[in-house]
C-alpha cells in the first residue's frame, strides 16, 4: 500500500538482489459523486465524467501504471475479473469516449459557453471541487490527469489537497461535491468485502 514513485530507478536499481515488488490489486480508487448536490445528482452529468476520464492516463501518470485503472463495475481487476459481468460491461461500454460525454452534457442541457465551460440554462458552469489527500502524491498526480480531461471536455474541477482530518471531516459529512479515494477493507475471497 505505499506508493514509491519510479521503484525501478529509486529501489530495484539500487539493490538488483532485491528486484522484485508487487502491487497487490485489492481495492479500487473511486471518485464519490455527492448526490445530493445538483447536478450532480443528475444521471446524465455523472454518466458524462465516466466517458471524459482516461483511466489507462490517470493510472499511468497517477499510479506509473503499478495498479490498473478503475472500472464502472467497482469490482478490483484483475484480482477479480472473473466477478464482472461481461453482459452489463458490453451494454455500458464505459470508456473514455469524449465525444459521448459531451453529448450526454448536451441531453441534460448544458451549452459550452465562451469560456469553453459547459453551462445550464441560466448561466451557470459546470464547475467542481474535488477532495483528495494531500500526502497521497499519487492521487494527488491522477486528479490532475483526471482536472485535465474533464478540462478538455468543458467541465472545471477544482482540487482541494487537504490533510486527512480535514478530509475525512468533508468526506463523511457530506461537505463536498467530488471525492477522490478509497476506504480500506480488508482483502477476502470475493469483491463483496470492498
Amino acid at each position: 500500500g505505499q506508493f514509491i514513485p519510479n521503484i525501478d530507478t529509486y529501489y530495484v536499481a539500487k539493490d538488483p538482489a532485491h528486484n522484485k515488488y508487487w502491487f497487490p490489486p485489492i481495492n479500487n480508487i473511486n471518485i464519490w459523486f455527492n448526490v445530493k448536490r445538483a447536478p450532480l445528482n443528475n444521471k446524465l452529468v455523472r454518466q458524462a465524467f465516466a466517458y471524459a476520464i482516461d483511466r489507462g492516463g490517470a493510472s499511468r501518470t497517477g499510479e506509473y501504471s503499478y495498479e490498473p485503472p478503475g472500472n464502472q463495475t467497482g469490482v478490483p481487476s484483475p484480482t477479480f475479473d472473473s466477478w464482472i459481468d461481461q453482459k452489463q460491461v458490453a451494454r455500458y461500454n464505459y470508456r473514455f469516449d469524449p465525444a459521448k460525454a459531451a453529448d450526454l452534457l448536451r441531453q441534460a442541457g448544458y451549452k459550452k459557453g465562451s469560456s469553453g465551460i459547459y453551462q445550464d440554462s441560466s448561466g451557470k458552469n459546470l464547475s467542481f471541487s474535488i477532495i483528495n489527500l494531500a500526502g497521497y502524491t499519487d492521487w494527488v498526480a491522477s486528479v490532475q490527469a483526471i482536472t485535465d480531461n474533464l478540462k478538455q471536455l468543458g467541465i472545471e474541477l477544482k482540487a482541494q489537497n487537504l490533510e486527512s482530518n480535514a478530509y475525512f471531516d468533508k468526506l463523511f459529512g457530506g461537505k463536498f461535491d467530488l471525492a477522490y479515494g478509497s476506504l480500506t477493507t480488508s482483502p477476502g475471497p470475493t469483491p463483496y468485502y470492498e
